[in-house]
């Protein structure tokens, strides 16, 4: 029997990750540039099954959410920009142009890869809850939970010293699920994207803010907020961004999908983030 379409997708994603070189993989991190400037990109040794099935499928959407920099972000020109652009325009390079980057909101994005209107999202963190609608490739990048308060204001060693506080997170992120869950008497306002829920902590509208530390970095410098530092760090791992690609949830014949085993391991090169942005060593978007 053929396999299903989520599996051959995530396995043929998860070879192209492998085959990026170190190379390659500190342009993207350090200058989210495209690979094509640096030579000929490495072999992805694609079984003739999964040759045929890019041949039946020359378009591959993938989401991106619009403005999660310094990770994801259209550009004012339109065009899709970031470490994970650039690491599609990476793979296209292995997969022969089939990735087609689709903008949006996170949670939109979610929830078309749910229900078939888009083939995967990017930077999405592998969770139970999401086991039974995506399929997940090895992940590509780490990127560690700050709590971000401001200058005047009390340190946050972890998010036990959030409880009574309110706090300002981005909409639909796994952020706001984790802290209604573990932090007893937390008030929690969700916001459109990174820089409001910042901004509501500048402005005194929220105590802190916790989440991803290159988005908040990035965010913090660019837009001025000089009133905001990082006050201390969420006890939970770090960020692990994936390609979820569709799951068989839902799927006629597929009935059972969701209790597979979980994807682990891989050898896809895992990039890290160097001193809060988006490069090189950092101590997961739960988003």
């Amino acid at each position: 029997m053929a396999a299903p379409k989520d599996a051959i997708l995530r396995d043929i994603l998860d070879k192209a990750l492998a085959s990026i070189t170190q190379s390659e993989s500190n342009a993207i991190i350090d200058t989210h540039a495209a690979i094509t400037r640096q030579g000929k990109a490495s072999a992805t040794a694609l079984t003739p099954a999964e040759r045929s099935w890019l041949a039946a499928h020359p378009v591959i959407r993938v989401g991106m959410m619009r403005d999660w920099r310094p990770v994801s972000y259209v550009d004012a020109a339109g065009r899709p920009a970031g470490v994970s652009a650039a690491l599609i325009e990476t793979l296209n390079q292995r997969l022969g142009g089939v990735l087609r980057i689709v903008p949006g909101d996170w949670k939109p994005l979610l929830d078309d890869v749910k229900e078939k209107r888009l083939d995967a999202v990017l930077d999405i963190t592998p969770t139970e809850r999401r086991r039974p609608f995506y399929e997940f490739t090895s992940p590509y990048l780490t990127i560690p939970h700050v709590i971000v308060g401001r200058t005047d204001g009390p340190r946050f060693n972890s998010e036990t010293d959030l409880a009574g506080k309110t706090v300002a997170l981005e909409r639909g992120f796994g952020n706001v699920r984790y802290l209604r869950e573990n932090v007893p008497d937390i008030a929690v306002r969700e916001y459109d994207n990174t820089a409001m829920a910042l901004d509501a902590v500048a402005r005194g509208e929220a105590d802190a803010y916790a989440g991803n530390r290159a988005a908040a970095t990035y965010f913090i410098e660019s837009q001025f907020m000089h009133n905001l530092v990082p006050r201390g760090r969420l006890r939970k791992g770090p960020t692990v961004l994936t390609i979820g690609v569709q799951g068989l949830a839902g799927t006629a014949g597929h009935p059972g999908a969701g209790a597979r085993e979980p994807r682990r391991g891989g050898t896809a090169r895992h990039f890290r983030c160097r001193d809060g942005k988006a490069g090189g060593e950092c101590p997961r978007p739960d988003g």
